[in-house]
């Protein structure tokens, strides 16, 4: 899925994502878990501010951002989630 990203670009971009926005909702990055490069792409695992851990995927010869993964932190869910 194509998003939106915003970077901190300090000596190269991508250096580290900001915020991006996912159908049309922003979400800002409170956390960035790991990044790593693979082939042909430039992978972030983020924690947002809506406390999930998504994989952001960066191809710089495209020059596009995809989502490739969103997950539950591990931890105590909340009091009535289901498991």
């Amino acid at each position: 899925m194509l998003i939106e990203v915003e970077c901190h670009a300090g000596y190269r971009y991508p250096e580290r994502p900001l915020a991006f926005t996912l159908q049309g909702k922003r979400f800002k990055v409170e956390q960035v878990l790991d990044r790593w490069y693979g082939e042909e792409a430039l992978f972030f695992k983020v924690l947002a501010e809506d406390g999930l851990i998504y994989l952001l995927r960066y191809a710089p010869g495209q020059e596009t951002w995809t989502l490739d993964g969103l997950f539950q932190p591990p931890g105590p869910r909340p009091p009535g989630e289901e498991t």
